[in-house]
């Protein structure tokens, strides 16, 4: 399966490695996004009608003649799906990354293709009140029910980044590890029997995973 998925959000992702979870600043971090509509989704047409908005971050991929765009406005959090035909794929899939334009050319590329599908996915977010609920459970028990791990950890605070649907959040759990654990062990084993802490909202975590 040819897959592309591109997540712009350097700055946003850089502060949060700096600042780690509890500080990252991230919009929505009190576990649940706004409902209220600032984006007009019936206006949505094109993919060029979102690249043309002003997104907190975005991401998109392309897999199997569909087009998956993931973006953010505000406190909303959006999802937008294109079917595409073969010449439209692989016209983004041959767009060569070694030119310095590249972006300016899959953002021509994909800024004609039709949006099929689109919807607005605060309801996703897990509230505070929810992730409360998770202290005192074993990874296992995350797993059992969903969870993946995420992009990134720091084992010197035990801070986990790890995805729930579409979105990314911040679990810390008791205990410690060192850096020989993760050499011998997945993340998975080694949060099988450690207890959640805490947990919070974060942002995006693979969005376009549909």
């Amino acid at each position: 399966m040819k897959k592309i998925t591109l997540v712009l959000v350097i700055v946003l992702i850089s502060t949060m490695i700096l600042s780690a979870c509890g500080e990252g600043g991230a919009s929505g971090s009190s576990g649940a996004g706004s409902t209220e509509e600032v984006v007009d989704i019936s206006a949505i047409k094109t993919f060029g009608d979102i690249l043309n908005l002003e997104t907190d971050e975005h991401q998109w991929s392309v897999f199997d003649n569909k087009m998956v765009f993931a973006f953010q406005v505000d406190d909303n959090y959006y999802r937008a799906i294109s079917n595409i035909t073969d010449e439209q794929m692989d016209a983004i899939m041959n767009v060569d990354y070694s030119h310095e334009n590249y972006e300016e050319e899959e953002n021509q590329i994909i800024s004609e293709f039709t949006v099929d599908e689109i919807e607005q996915l605060n309801d996703l977010i897990i509230s505070q009140e929810e992730l409360d609920k998770l202290v005192g459970k074993t990874g296992k028990e995350l797993f059992d029910a969903g969870w993946e791990s995420g992009m990134g950890y720091d084992y010197g605070t035990m801070e986990f980044w790890m995805n729930n649907g579409p979105f990314m959040y911040c679990v810390y759990f008791d205990g410690e590890l060192t850096e020989t654990d993760f050499e011998n062990h997945t993340v998975e084993e080694l949060l099988s029997d450690l207890t959640v802490k805490s947990a919070e909202f974060m942002s995006f975590g693979d969005a376009t995973d549909i």
